[in-house]
C-alpha cells in the first residue's frame, strides 16, 4: 500500500485525488446512513395516538367543608370511558361521570370522610380505559382543604 502511495502521491495529492476520496467518502457515508424501518415508524405513530388517546386533567374550582370535598375538573385531552376512582384513605371515593368523558368536558371526583373529617393530605387514583382499548392510572395527591389535587408523576 505504501508502495503504490509513492508512486502514485502526485495525483493523490492533486485536486483531482482529493476529489475522488472526497467523493469515495460521501458515496460510503450514503450508502450506510440507516433509514429508519417501518417498524420504528409505526411505534413512533402509535406512540402519538396513545398520547392522544389520554386525557388531561384539569382541575378547577370546587367545594369543601370539614366532612366532604369536591374536585371539579375538565378532559382537555382523548376520550375517556369506564372510570373508576381509588384511595387508601378513610374516604368514600366517586366520580362523576363514570360511563365516559368526552374531551373538553367537565367532572368532578367527591370525597366523604367515613368518620369525622378528611384528613389530609391524601392520595387517590383515576382508572379509566382509552379509546385504543388500554387500561390506565393517574395518580394525584391532596395536600389541603384549599389545593387542588396535584399530578403524581
Amino acid at each position: 500500500m505504501l508502495d503504490w502511495l509513492n508512486q502514485n502521491k502526485q495525483w493523490v495529492l492533486s485536486g483531482v485525488g482529493i476529489a475522488i476520496v472526497t467523493a469515495v467518502i460521501a458515496l460510503l457515508r450514503w450508502l450506510l446512513r440507516r433509514r429508519p424501518p417501518t417498524e420504528v415508524l409505526a411505534s413512533i405513530e402509535l406512540q402519538q395516538r396513545r398520547q392522544a388517546s389520554n386525557p388531561q386533567f384539569h382541575w378547577r374550582d370546587g367545594s369543601s367543608d370539614y366532612a366532604t370535598r369536591t374536585c371539579n375538573f375538565e378532559n382537555l385531552g382523548g376520550i375517556v370511558s369506564s372510570l373508576t376512582v381509588h384511595t387508601g384513605a378513610p374516604l368514600d371515593i366517586s366520580i362523576i361521570p363514570a360511563d365516559r368523558l368526552q374531551a373538553n368536558h367537565l367532572g368532578s371526583v367527591r370525597f366523604a370522610a367515613r368518620a369525622g373529617r378528611i384528613a389530609y393530605p391524601f392520595e387517590f387514583e383515576i382508572r379509566y380505559t382509552t379509546t385504543l382499548e388500554e387500561r390506565r392510572t393517574e395518580r394525584f395527591r391532596v395536600e389541603a382543604c384549599s389545593r387542588e389535587p396535584a399530578r403524581i408523576q
